[in-house]
């Protein structure tokens, strides 16, 4: 009777350690992806790596390889159900995209993938809303990062806030709104216009001089330059006005 009772125990701790084994075997192949090669059909596995997933300003973030852009893309496809090609993560991103019959495509997405497993020349804001698509967290927030309940002036223009496709371009007023939200959420009210410029300019991806500030922002700032879509969209959500991109 023991004996037969040892068994059934050595029994259900195989298949409790089978379980957990199959259970992490899944996980683990949730991070990875299979890529079929052109030709000889050959099987290769590609990883986002955690780096690549931090905050602008983290010392640890990497930039991301060619290959982990369209990990990335493939990954959206899983997670949404919908066809992502060239094109649509153009369109999501606001980026040109060029149009041939019934499909369409975008050259600077393909020039984000060309580079294979070599640092893809993808902008910071374009890859953090990538991620969020793909299912990963709000890389872009910085740590403390909380949302104050502000009331809407109604200063921006729905068109501000709409998707790719339906885009328009900010006006200094309407950016200067974002800006205050931004700084109101920050908790940096009283923050300096070079302070707000660390704190916006380096979220979101551009690149900052010695002095800690970004010449790139102060022209939007100014009006001499208006903002990217994929930029202007991770400001948009730290001012708590949500997300507006659609895969």
């Amino acid at each position: 009777m023991k004996s037969i009772q040892s068994k059934m125990l050595k029994t259900e701790n195989r298949n409790e350690n089978n379980l957990k084994r199959l259970h992490s075997s899944v996980l683990c192949l949730s991070r990875f992806f299979l890529n079929i090669s052109k030709g000889r059909k050959k099987l290769i596995l590609h990883s986002i790596r955690d780096e690549t997933l931090r905050p602008a300003l983290d010392p640890a973030r990497v930039q991301p390889t060619g290959n982990e852009v369209r990990v990335l893309a493939e990954m959206i496809k899983h997670e949404t159900g919908i066809k992502i090609t060239g094109g649509r993560i153009g369109m999501m991103l606001g980026l040109e995209v060029q149009t041939s019959g019934s499909s369409c495509n975008s050259r600077t997405y393909r020039r984000w993938v060309s580079s294979g497993d070599q640092p893809s020349s993808i902008p910071y804001a374009a890859w953090a809303i990538l991620a969020h698509a793909a299912g990963y967290k709000f890389i872009w927030r910085p740590k403390g990062f909380s949302f104050i309940d502000q009331p809407f002036t109604g200063g921006i223009r729905d068109g501000v806030l709409a998707s790719g496709p339906d885009w328009v371009t900010p006006l200094p007023s309407e950016f200067i709104e974002v800006e205050s939200r931004i700084a109101i959420n920050a908790k940096k009210e009283t923050a300096s216009a070079r302070q707000l410029n660390f704190l916006i300019g380096g979220a979101i991806g551009l690149a900052l001089h010695e002095t800690g500030a970004s010449s790139v922002y102060r022209a939007w700032v100014t009006g001499a330059k208006t903002p990217s879509y994929a930029h202007w969209a991770l400001m948009v959500d730290l001012a708590g006005l949500g997300v507006i991109w659609r895969p």
